[in-house]
């Protein structure tokens, strides 16, 4: 519950600045941003348990599989789709 908590507090707070910034962007750049973050914290955490070549071995056959692919997808679609529907009418 506690997790919870903390978790509505911060998205209160800086959800606002956050989409007010990444509406500085046009929505292809946010998605290819988000789409590559989303591979370097995957890589990032194998790197952490795994060291160097378990990390490069995992994300090669990662990277290739469905999961791999519609997972980073869906995730980066999301967040485009959340920055356009936030995005102030012209």
């Amino acid at each position: 519950m506690f997790d919870e908590l903390i978790s509505g507090l911060f998205g209160g707070i800086f959800a606002k600045s956050f989409a007010r910034f990444l509406r500085k962007f046009s929505l292809l750049a946010t998605f290819l941003a988000t789409l590559l973050m989303v591979h370097s914290a995957a890589f990032v955490i194998d790197l952490w348990s795994n060291g160097w070549r378990g990390a490069i071995e995992h994300t090669r056959t990662f990277v290739l599989t469905p999961v791999g692919i519609f997972v980073p997808f869906g995730i980066a679609l999301a967040v485009a789709f959340i920055v356009f529907i936030n995005a102030p009418k012209k």
